[in-house]
């Protein structure tokens, strides 16, 4: 699920939603905003099985097909995805998805050099959704000087992908930040203080917190970003088959899609 609205407290979903159904094997996401190309990825297949009802579906990576009909909720006129459902029916399914691949020439990742370079053209629609400065009250001092911060390790006009990617391994450097899901426990008392600020002064947060600082640092920026919320991938343990993995509530994560040109 992605959320395009950063607020004091918390994130949203901006109103104006639309469902596109989408046949069995057909392309989930084509003619929408989050259509991706093959360019830096690789092709996976998985079967998911899930153990409890509903019918929200998830997928490693961008989803391509599955093997069921599917109702996908779209947001705007553009069509930008939200999330990915089941219509009708229950059990497993296979997904086909796309994930980054790598370049086994250099070791490094293929998006890297072609995310550097992917420029600020950006599509219609993505600015106005993704791209809008954060609000009133979002950002005070201690998070304008975390940005600060940031910036004196990248310089202060880094490529979209840079700064990513140095917001990103700050807020991981446990020297920095510490992650806790009991934040009242570990002494953090908010007040007024929106979440960001909260966690840039008092730097103890769980997946939220960190997404919604990430989201905001990237979008005063000026770039455009969104905050998903699903699952992470799981720590295999030795009682399953090594190509199976389970995933629990407990792996639910909140993390941030950048938006790069040719990309998504």
């Amino acid at each position: 699920m992605t959320y395009d609205v950063l607020g004091v407290d918390s994130y949203s979903r901006s109103p104006g939603v639309a469902t596109m159904e989408v046949p069995s094997n057909q392309d989930i996401l084509a003619n929408t905003q989050d259509n991706v190309t093959l360019d830096g990825h690789v092709e996976k297949t998985y079967r998911i099985t899930p153990l409890i009802g509903g019918s929200l579906m998830v997928a490693p990576g961008v989803p391509e097909a599955v093997d069921v009909d599917t109702k996908v909720t779209l947001q705007g006129e553009q069509g930008f995805f939200v999330q990915l459902e089941r219509r009708g029916g229950s059990g497993s399914y296979i997904v086909r998805s796309l994930l980054r691949g790598t370049d086994e020439k250099d070791g490094l990742t293929a998006d890297e050099f072609r995310l550097r370079a992917a420029g600020t053209t950006f599509p219609a629609g993505i600015m106005d959704r993704y791209g809008q400065k954060p609000g009133a009250g979002i950002l005070g001092p201690y998070a304008q000087q975390l940005l600060a911060d940031i910036l004196a390790t990248t310089g202060p006009k880094p490529t979209e992908y840079d700064l990513a990617k140095a917001i990103e391994t700050y807020l991981r450097d446990s020297d920095h930040f510490t992650y806790s899901p009991d934040v009242v426990g570990a002494g953090v008392d908010c007040g007024d203080l929106s979440r960001v600020e909260c966690f840039a002064q008092y730097k103890v947060g769980f997946c939220r917190w960190y997404a919604a600082t990430m989201a905001a640092l990237m979008r005063e920026s000026g770039f455009p970003v969104r905050i998903a919320e699903g699952f992470r991938r799981p720590a295999h343990t030795d009682d399953l088959p090594a190509n199976v993995a389970m995933v629990r509530n407990s792996d639910a994560h909140a993390w941030v899609e950048v938006y790069f040109p040719r990309f998504g």
